[in-house]
């Protein structure tokens, strides 16, 4: 009794003081989120001063706590989940202007042990996966596309003299044999965007002399081509995202285009059309979300009579976090749709008085298999989002809280990280349910770039700016008794609606209230094309296992691996209880 209260008070922590005293007798009051602040002096002076920003809201200190963080032997730019229990990470020249580490820095990072194992690829000693675009395919494999156009050895060249040039590469890495393969006809490309569709893997554009190009390779093919279909404002890494209807959505255009729309992919009628007529946010004048530097990510899809009427997706790192649903054809402030719109207050700073929200560059939106969103990492300032650690964010913002029948939209902060996540930091959702952080650049800045970033070639040992460490974050479910236990399962799911059995351990079957199917995360540049989360629909409870209909579209849910996780609701008003997530394959 005493262990459901306190899990009582941790739900109504956050929610305003009426409701939470309605709730649960003295139950605490969430903070004020504050005004939402302007452009002020004061906040320049702080950006420009380099000092640490603070967040001096009371932290909800229950949610989630993170472990000692452990070193490894490179950083890690690029990271992908694998069902075997490891994480695919690869650093290529891992941002060192000289090459000093190599091109071929890729290892593979054992989750349960911590250990770390050397691995070959994605291409040839003397071919440069930095900054290349990777999802998964069909069969869970990671397939690398483009990269950075280094120099040979001797004489040295220097990182810079290649920056913005891709290369004509792409390969595949089979989880099942351990070794990589190469694709042919890949473009030339550095920064691109590779996402899973229905019956493709897709290649957007890439930072190459400007091209805006889209390529396709076929699931079971090995080699690209294009597509013949250019797209607007898809430059360096544009944030896409497959809707349930088998489209892609483009949401953050780069501002040197005439329009900052965004456009939407539909594959079989070979068309691309804006979504929308509104312009993505330029965060006060900055045009912070038509880069890199912000995060995007799906909110999760909620089945309705056999289909998603909607796909909501959320912007986050500037002062305002939005949110557009691709599939409205109205905007709620009137008029046709879909638009981007505010969503609720968040956390805020103070400085000299004036309070606004905290910017996060570099910060990474990650979906939990409770349906709310950890944004982690980043830093508060800096030309174009690359600020000193000095202004780093390090707690984390949680959206969303669960306490069992009322779903409150808001955001929350929990405990801070030991290390700062800048630049080329990535995080990915394990199996059971925590976040995994590793990467980034020291004050957003390369390795033996002496001056201003390439100043000169003798590469004579400047610092060491890479970010080695990795440190784990667990949500307040990791450790909490109780958490259901999936026995059986299905190997396969089919995307018809089919439905299927699944196995619950402890008689606990009549309290299960969720079904969540994750893909397998792929994550660099603080953006996860892999990234998504379908709600199952559950048809029929029993004591040792339940019923539930896979997803209905291609489009909800590609081909690949999938973790698959089951919810418990304990008491009326606990937050649902996530199990440890098992592998499938859609």
């Amino acid at each position: 009794m005493a262990s459901e209260r306190r899990r009582l008070m941790r739900a109504t922590s956050t929610l305003p003081r009426a409701l939470a005293f309605a709730l649960l007798a003295g139950g605490i009051a969430s903070c004020s989120a504050g005004d939402i602040g302007n452009e002020s002096s004061a906040r320049q002076r702080a950006e420009l001063q380099g000092g640490p920003i603070v967040q001096p809201q009371s932290v909800s200190t229950w949610f989630g706590t993170w472990g000692t963080p452990s070193t490894g032997p490179s950083q890690v730019i690029h990271a992908s989940l694998l069902r075997n229990g490891k994480i695919l990470a690869v650093g290529g020249s891992q941002y060192n202007c000289c090459y000093y580490w190599g091109r071929v820095s890729t290892y593979l990072y054992d989750i349960a042990s911590g250990s770390w194992t050397s691995l070959g690829g994605p291409y040839a000693a003397n071919e440069d996966a930095f900054c290349s675009g990777h999802a998964h395919d069909h069969l869970g494999r990671v397939i690398h596309a483009g990269g950075l156009l280094g120099g040979t050895d001797p004489p040295p060249q220097l990182l810079c003299e290649g920056n913005g040039i891709g290369i004509p590469k792409s390969a595949r890495y089979d989880v099942s044999t351990g070794s990589w393969a190469n694709l042919s006809y890949a473009p030339a490309r550095y920064y691109p965007t590779v996402v899973a569709g229905t019956g493709h893997m897709w290649l957007f554009s890439g930072n190459y002399l400007g091209t805006r190009d889209i390529w396709v390779s076929g699931y079971g093919t090995s080699s690209w081509s294009p597509f013949f279909l250019d797209c607007p404002g898809c430059t360096t890494y544009p944030r896409v995202h497959l809707l349930p209807d088998g489209r892609l959505f483009t949401a953050s255009p780069k501002n040197c285009d005439d329009d900052r729309r965004n456009y939407v992919l539909n594959p079989s009628a070979w068309t691309l059309t804006k979504a929308g007529e509104d312009d993505v946010p330029d965060d006060g004048g900055t045009n912070f979300y038509d880069h890199f530097y912000s995060s995007s990510v799906l909110m999760p899809l909620t089945p309705s009579g056999g289909a998603y009427p909607s796909a909501t997706v959320m912007l986050t790192g500037g002062q305002t976090y939005y949110k557009k649903d691709v599939l409205s054809t109205s905007c709620p402030t009137g008029g046709p749709g879909p638009c981007w719109v505010p969503t609720e207050p968040r956390p805020t700073d103070t400085v000299d008085g004036v309070t606004f929200p905290v910017r996060r560059y570099q910060s990474i939106a990650t979906l939990l298999p409770t349906g709310q969103v950890a944004v982690t990492g980043g830093v508060y300032g800096g030309p174009e989002g690359q600020g000193a650690d000095s202004t780093r964010v390090r707690a984390p913002e949680i959206y969303g809280t669960d306490i069992g029948l009322i779903w409150l939209n808001e955001w929350t902060l929990t405990n801070p990280a030991q290390v700062t996540r800048n630049y080329h930091s990535v995080a990915l959702l394990l199996p059971d349910g925590r976040i995994w952080t590793a990467g980034s650049n020291k004050n957003g800045l390369g390795s033996d770039c002496p001056g201003d970033l390439c100043s000169d070639g003798n590469c004579n040992g400047f610092p060491d700016n890479r970010e080695r460490q990795v440190e784990i974050f667990s949500p307040w479910y990791v450790t909490e008794p109780g958490r259901p236990v999936i026995t059986s399962w299905p190997a396969n799911m089919s995307a018809n609606g089919q439905w299927y059995s699944i196995g619950v351990g402890n008689g606990e079957g009549n309290s299960i209230h969720k079904v969540a199917l994750m893909r397998a995360g792929s994550v660099t540049h603080a953006f996860d094309s892999d990234q998504r989360l379908v709600w199952l629909d559950i048809t029929f409870k029993s004591a040792n296992y339940i019923r539930v209909n896979a997803p209905y579209t291609t489009g909800a849910a590609p081909p690949g691996d999938y973790m698959l996780f089951i919810l418990k609701r304990t008491s009326l008003y606990s937050s649902h209880i996530p199990s440890v997530g098992v592998w499938t394959r859609r």
